[in-house]
């Protein structure tokens, strides 16, 4: 509905009009019908109401009560510099399919702490965005959650990834785990290897645990060393009990060198039944050396190799 017609032919009034009563009744009509724009009330256009020129500046606040929609066909609203788009308590905002959020360059989204982002379909990131978390955040990933990295795609970590109780780290058939020239990895706890391992490369190389022990007897568990590094100089009689706190795995081994500058004896002690399993001797006051391997087989140490001038017993 546009404008009301005039009542009087061109809304020309002359001279001093005499009223009749149907313009009356016409200017009562209309006048009944228009909005009150200082005293407010209620209104149901039977069409609707388009507004265009310099449009509507509504400096109060504006209700839409029991709206079924504002539809925007072309244009954009601007929200300026101290203003606020609100979704409160109950409400949201829905993009519908084949919608977009977009965030240009220089701008943020910014989620405060105690909020929850909630991504039930794929999140894509492009180019090269960077998703920055700081410190404290955290990324929890419930159970039966994945995170797939296809491509060429790249994790980097200046800090630690932490796997916590009943998590895994698992490389497909086909991937990859690569430690580049000057890195390192430290594990604390037992490993399970059900493959082969290849040492390649001038640095591909197995380093053991050695421990030096001169002139003395010792006890030696599988938590000290690899290889025991024995030298006698004065020809007395020495003794390695090897020890079974902790208790060692079945196929844990620990390899004895003996070196003698003086004839003397030295046995091999095993900690579980105290027998003397090996024993190195020399004959002779000339310098001697040898070696012997024990691998705890079925509870206690037993001999699995060995060459020196010596004999062994109970092994």
């Amino acid at each position: 509905m546009g404008h009301f017609d005039f009542t009087r032919s061109g809304g020309v009034w002359t001279g001093t009009p005499l009223v009749t009563a149907d313009e009356m009744a016409d200017l009562d009509s209309k006048t009944e019908r228009a909005i009150n724009g200082d005293e407010g009330g209620t209104w149901a256009p039977t069409t609707v109401i388009t507004i265009g020129g310099q449009g509507v500046t509504i400096t109060g606040t504006s209700i839409l009560d029991d709206c079924q929609s504002i539809e925007l066909t072309s244009g954009f609203i601007n929200v300026y510099n101290g203003a606020e788009i609100r979704i409160l308590t109950g409400a949201k905002l829905d993009v519908q399919s084949g919608g977009e959020v977009e965030v240009d360059s220089g701008a943020s989204v910014v989620f405060a702490a105690g909020s929850t982002t909630t991504f039930a379909g794929a999140v894509g990131i492009s180019g090269t965005a960077t998703i920055g978390v700081s410190s404290g955040a955290v990324f929890g990933f419930g159970s039966g959650a994945i995170v797939n990295m296809g491509g060429d795609m790249s994790v980097t970590s200046s800090g630690s990834l932490a796997v916590n109780s009943g998590g895994a780290i698992t490389v497909a058939s086909g991937g990859v785990f690569a430690l580049s020239a000057g890195a390192s990895v430290s594990i604390g706890a037992a490993q399970t290897i059900s493959g082969k391992v290849t040492h390649s490369g001038t640095g591909g190389r197995t380093v053991k645990r050695v421990k030096s022990v001169t002139n003395a007897s010792d006890t030696i568990g599988v938590d000290e060393a690899d290889i025991v590094y024995w030298t006698t100089t004065d020809g007395n009689n020495y003794s390695i009990t090897l020890a079974t706190s902790p208790t060692p795995d079945e196929g844990e081994t620990i390899e004895i060198r003996r070196r003698e500058l003086l004839a003397g004896q030295g046995n091999v002690i095993d900690g579980a039944t105290s027998l003397a399993i090996y024993r190195f001797h020399l004959d002779t006051a000339t310098i001697g050396s040898g070696w012997m391997k024990a691998t705890w087989i079925g509870s206690r140490w037993r001999v699995t190799g060995g060459q020196s001038e010596c004999f062994t017993s109970d092994s």
